[in-house]
């Protein structure tokens, strides 16, 4: 809150007082005129309305969508809420194995890789949100491998990300997990030649071996790795520092509603 916030208020001040000085009343008079206007107009103006009657906005709609812990309201921000459905949306098209995520694969990505799709601006807006994100969720989940048939470069195998977003491509980029595994090893001289010391030492230090079955994708941050909404919005939502003044002004035991009308 800036003191030039202010202003308008003791401009609209200075002209009353100016204009009673004028006035014939009596010492009675103007106190009535303090306690029923002056004190009526700091009331009005921290209402929110300004000089020129919009509504005055004191507190900003980023800080009210964070949960009370963080001296917000808890309420969600509608994007975040959106980005975390979206998230849902291309969690599933990764997974596959749907009829919607076999159509819209189909459709918009054909035989190429999700996260190199061409043509990004094509397709509805609700694609587009979904495209944006998909990075953000490749990195977030993880694929367990079983028979290995996982793109090289851009799923999250070993954990930390696509090799993709830390390094250049350097070979086919449909490359597959199980083109550089033995059963149960890497096979170094045909990696070395691919990424550098650090993803190698990675790779070799992995766990990662070829078995029976079906690939696994997990989602890293829940323990049964199914993708919660909910909990991918606390993930990814706007974060500040906890207050220490809030167990003073909320109590967890009393609901909100009645709060409110306990303090009103």
């Amino acid at each position: 809150m800036k003191n030039n916030m202010f202003d308008p208020f003791l401009a609209k001040v200075q002209k009353k007082v100016v204009g009673w000085k004028s006035k014939i009343l009596s010492f009675g008079g103007k106190i009535v005129l303090i306690k029923h206007v002056l004190n009526s107009m700091p009331i009005h103006m921290l209402s929110g309305y300004s000089a020129e009657n919009k509504k005055r906005k004191w507190i900003s709609w980023k800080q009210i969508c964070l949960p009370v812990e963080e001296g917000g309201l808890g309420i969600r921000a509608f994007h975040e809420v959106q980005e975390s459905l979206l998230m849902k949306f291309a969690w599933k098209l990764i997974k596959g194995g749907t009829m919607w995520s076999d159509f819209f694969a189909s459709k918009y990505v054909g035989n190429d890789h999700v996260f190199s799709v061409k043509q990004k601006n094509r397709g509805s807006r609700f694609w587009k949100g979904i495209i944006a994100l998909m990075p953000k969720v490749l990195n977030n989940s993880k694929w367990l491998i079983r028979e290995g048939n996982v793109n090289f470069w851009m799923e999250n195998w070993l954990g930390d990300g696509s090799l993709k977003v830390s390094m250049s491509i350097i070979e086919n980029e449909k490359l597959q997990v199980k083109d550089m595994f033995d059963e149960s090893r890497p096979i170094l001289n045909r990696i070395q030649p691919l990424v550098n010391d650090a993803i190698l030492a990675k790779i070799v230090a992995s766990s990662v071996q070829l078995k029976p079955g079906t690939n696994i994708c997990v989602w890293q941050h829940t323990i049964n790795g199914e993708f919660p909404t909910k909990l991918t919005w606390q993930l990814i939502r706007n974060r500040d520092e906890v207050c220490s003044w809030k167990k003073w002004l909320w109590k967890e035991w009393i609901p909100k509603n009645v709060f409110f009308c306990l303090e009103s």
